[in-house]
Formats: structure tokens, C-alpha cells, sequence
């Protein structure tokens, strides 16, 4: 579990001299979810041509997400791959600025995700800047969703006040819907449905 700071790291870059480089954090298991983010490829190296991205990858390594890593460091993106570890998850966190939560509503697979990456988000007090699917929708009021990574990074760093409401009050939502006792309670409704 991580302890959620409370405050981003984006308010922090915003309030440096010269700004660059913005750090951003990719995290998942499955290679459709790095996919997904291979769709935003185009659009963040856009934003490179202007602003110096540092993008962390946290993943399995296999040949696609490894090939997909020298794409973005082709294009201007400073890109790497930590295997995914616990340990790794959490110095990436601390160390990012904004999360990347891509995804692919045509892809049935993870147009019906459950929201576990953006309430990871949160929980450590780092801004998502999330795709469009329905359990993302969900938790709208704490994040950034679109399908423009450019736009909510554009969003997240002119608004650093409503970025600090938003994880403040979407890590108060985690706590308070995601904790494990509430979990716990709602598996223990479902049994006691089923059994009456």
C-alpha cells in the first residue's frame, strides 16, 4: 500500500523555473492496455516538439512494449522500462509528475476495465489523465478523461488548484469506497444475497 501524499508533483513543476521536463508514468499488465498508449503516441510527440517529456513505462518487459519504448525515444520522448515490480511502482509514483491512463473503447477488453489503475492513481496522489471507458467515467470529478493526452496535460498544468481539489477529494473517495473493509462488506452483501 502506499501512502498518498498530498500534494502532486505537478504543482511542484509548475511552480519551477524553465518547468521542463515533465515527468509522466504508464503503468499495466497487459499489453493491450500498452497498446492503448501506443494510440497516444503521436499526439505526445506533438507536445515533446514544445515541452521535454520524460516518460516511465512500468510493465512486463516482451518485445512490443520494448519496441514501443524506442518509438517514443525516436520521436523525442525520453522513454523507459522499469519491469513491473511493487517496489518499482512506488519509486515511479514519487518520482512522476502525471499519469497516463490510456485506453481503447473499441477493444471490449478494456472498455470494460475495472478502475484499479485510476484509484492507484490517486491513492498515491498523482493526477490521471485517463481515456474514456465506462468505470474511468465513474471517478470523472477526481481526474482528466479524453482521448487527447495533449489537452489533459494542458488541462492539468493551467489549473493547479483544481488538480490539488481533485486528488484531495478523489484520495477521500478512495479511502472512503476502495478501502479493504468496504470491499470486504460489499463481497459480504453479495453472499448473504446469494444465500438468502
Amino acid at each position: 500500500k502506499f501512502e498518498p501524499p498530498r500534494s502532486s508533483l505537478v504543482t511542484r513543476w509548475l511552480a519551477r523555473a524553465g518547468g521542463p521536463p515533465l515527468k509522466l508514468l504508464w503503468f499495466a499488465g497487459q499489453a493491450l492496455h500498452f497498446r492503448a498508449l501506443m494510440r497516444w503516441k503521436d499526439d505526445l510527440a506533438k507536445l515533446a516538439r514544445r515541452q521535454h517529456l520524460v516518460l516511465d513505462l512500468v510493465a512486463r518487459p516482451s518485445a512490443e512494449v520494448e519496441a514501443g519504448v524506442r518509438q517514443f525515444n525516436e520521436l523525442g520522448i525520453s522513454a523507459t522500462l522499469h519491469p513491473w515490480s511493487l517496489a518499482a511502482m512506488e519509486q515511479r509514483f514519487a518520482a512522476c509528475d502525471l499519469v497516463l491512463l490510456p485506453t481503447d473503447s473499441k477493444n471490449n477488453h478494456t472498455f470494460t476495465a475495472s478502475p484499479n489503475r485510476l484509484v492507484s492513481a490517486l491513492w498515491s496522489g498523482r493526477f490521471p489523465i485517463a481515456g474514456v471507458i465506462p468505470s474511468y467515467l465513474e471517478l470523472k470529478e477526481f481526474t482528466w478523461i479524453g482521448e487527447s493526452p495533449c489537452e489533459g496535460i494542458r488541462w492539468a498544468l493551467t489549473r493547479p488548484n483544481e488538480v490539488r481539489e481533485r486528488l484531495r477529494a478523489g484520495q477521500d473517495y478512495v479511502t472512503r469506497e476502495f478501502s479493504t473493509e468496504t470491499i470486504s462488506k460489499q463481497w459480504l452483501d453479495v453472499f448473504t444475497k446469494q444465500l438468502a
